[in-house]
């Protein structure tokens, strides 16, 4: 069960106003090439002050398609301004649309409703955002139950607050008349500054479709040898980082190739030289980028004298056999990681070593800068996130890195290992978190520079929790809070500072973790904390005993929905709720 609520922060000493617009950007790569539709709408509620909003600056105007349906208060016509006023109940822009990589435009919000809010006003409006497939009918890209990939809220006080169900992101943009012509004027110019790629993990999207959204490629991946784990990419809540990431899963037997070769095994994630591809996501010849990335090899992990490859800049087409550029661990004594060049006479070097151990059992991000030429410059830099500690360092500003009837050189991330020597490997977990890549004079700063926020939850009482959200480093915009974990038959309600869990009579007795997320576009941080709901675990009866009767109850309810038998608040009584609860059988205890 999950539950959204969003709040607004903003630095005490910052002078920026309360924001009125947000430039939106929204990731409909998973969907390009088909043909939907898009809607704008506008709703007051009951005895609402009036307000409008503009949808302005939209691209790619050429993806627009036919004319549109029209409700209520609206004027204008994209790509053009277009005005929505929420002067009757339904005021509604209703667009066919070319999906392509992504689509952007300028929310900006006007009227009393923000200028001089009254006190006789009852509600807020609500401004919201959807995409729709090809018939019009079934929601894209949302995780909302409503459709809406986001909305913004225009509050009682003349604020507004935003919420996102999808790969959009609101940016709020204050004091619009100063700031957005300037802004506008360099995205025109200046496309590269929107060309830097950020991937993180979020908790609610699919790893694959994620990844294949920032990346525009999906993951190589041994699913087909081993579909009995399911994807081998899945994401989960690191203590460390307090936020979700990566999770790379690598396993000695059964995974292979992709099927096609099994002397090894591949799990990675890359970018494409296809026409799909964004320009802005391949190298080409004498094109410099830059990436940075987050990695944490477990505490034990055991690479091979063959190799195992953890990250990897290899040639998308023409000379593509070899890699130009491994990072490597490798087994030795001690083992060590190294860094290791091919150039494209096909001479390996290996360029420099370290040992592997400070690596095992920490958080270390990578910084790599790279030109590509046949007289190339390339540099790493790997640090330890505990203590800024730089545990590997090199440079060199003429290394082949160019092949033979290339056109793309692209970056891998993962676990690509020999199986020569399956005796000396184990099954492996390697985390990977926020993935940034750029390209020309753009960069890629470490989080620890960039603006952010902490998330802190602690228990006050049985069932309520405080709710704190910092801003660090100038973060001043809107953060969305939700929870997820909650048992059946129970609710949960955000207030300012606040959580409060409200269970039932019907609510399954347990011990229950709940995760408190906090995102603001592509910022996330999550933090678990406990819930106890008392009772005896998997007395579905409520008679202060498990034994075959709760078992049968359980059985019953796969028809017949007992918020009591569902142990994992999934909605659904199935057969993983009856192994939950056998388990709670006092030991000898045999049912039939």
């Amino acid at each position: 069960m999950r539950l959204s609520f969003a709040v607004f922060l903003f630095a005490a000493t910052s002078a920026m106003a309360v924001p009125t617009s947000y430039l939106v950007t929204v990731n409909t790569s998973t969907v390009a090439g088909t043909s939907g539709f898009l809607d704008f709408d506008f709703a007051p509620g009951n005895n609402s002050q009036s307000a409008s909003v503009t949808i302005s600056g939209f691209t790619p105007g050429a993806s627009l398609a036919g004319a549109p349906l029209v409700s209520g208060g609206v004027s204008g016509t994209l790509p053009g301004a277009v005005t929505l006023n929420n002067s009757t109940q339904f005021n509604d822009y209703f667009q066919s649309f070319a999906f392509s990589s992504s689509l952007r435009f300028l929310l900006s919000f006007s009227g009393p409703a923000l200028s001089s809010p009254n006190s006789t006003s009852t509600s807020g409006s609500t401004f919201a955002f959807g995409m729709f497939d090809q018939t019009g009918t079934s929601p894209l890209l949302t995780t909302d139950p409503n459709g809406n990939a986001f909305i913004v809220n225009v509050n009682l006080d003349g604020t507004t607050s935003a919420a996102s169900y999808s790969t959009a992101t609101l940016t709020p943009v204050p004091e619009p008349g100063a700031f957005l012509p300037i802004l506008f004027l360099l995205l025109s110019l200046a496309p590269s500054l929107l060309g830097q790629a950020i991937l993180s993990a979020d908790g609610v999207t699919a790893a694959y479709t994620r990844i294949q959204g920032v990346l525009h490629s999906a993951p190589e991946n041994p699913d087909c040898s081993h579909p009995a784990f399911g994807p081998h990419i899945t994401q989960a809540l690191d203590s460390d980082l307090g936020k979700y990431i990566f999770v790379f899963n690598i396993h000695v037997t059964p995974d292979n190739d992709r099927c096609t070769a099994f002397d090894r095994q591949r799990l990675e994630i890359k970018t494409e030289g296809n026409s799909s591809t964004p320009n802005s996501l391949k190298g080409f010849l004498n094109d410099s980028v830059t990436f940075r990335w987050k990695f944490k090899l477990p505490a034990g992990f055991q690479p091979s004298t063959s190799f195992t490859h953890i990250h990897q800049i290899k040639a998308y087409d023409g000379d593509d056999g070899a890699p130009i550029i491994t990072l490597t661990p490798r087994k030795g004594n001690p083992d060590f990681l190294e860094l290791i060049h091919i150039n494209s006479q096909g001479t390996t070097t290996h360029l420099t070593n370290v040992p592997l151990a400070p690596f095992l059992g920490t958080w270390v991000e990578g910084y790599e800068k790279i030109t590509y030429n046949s007289n190339g410059q390339y540099s790493l830099v790997l640090t330890r996130l505990s203590d800024g500690a730089t545990l590997f360092s090199y440079s060199n500003s003429n290394l082949d890195l160019w092949r033979n009837g290339t056109t793309v050189v692209r970056p891998k991330w993962g676990i690509y290992r020999s199986l020569d020597h399956p005796e000396q490997l184990r099954d492996e977990q390697v985390r990977y978190d926020r993935f940034c890549l750029a390209k020309g004079t753009d960069d890629c700063p470490s989080e620890q520079t960039l603006p952010d926020f902490s998330l802190n939850v602690a228990p006050v009482g049985a069932r309520n929790y405080s709710v704190d959200v910092v801003p660090l480093r100038g973060f001043n915009q809107d953060v969305s809070l939700s929870v997820t974990g909650l048992p059946a038959a129970s609710s949960a309600a955000f207030t300012p500072g606040m959580l409060a869990v409200t269970t039932s009579s019907n609510t399954p007795p347990g011990n229950y973790t709940l995760i408190v997320s906090g995102a603001s576009g592509i910022l996330s941080h999550a933090v678990t904390t406990p819930l106890v709901v008392e009772g005896i675990t998997g007395d579905v009866n409520g008679d202060g005993a498990v034994d075959c009767t709760d078992l049968n109850l359980v059985r019953a309810a796969f028809s017949a929905y007992n918020p009591r038998a569902d142990f994992n608040g999934d909605g659904v009584v199935d057969i993983k709720d009856l192994a939950f609860a056998a388990r709670q059988l006092p030991q000898g205890t045999t049912c039939q």
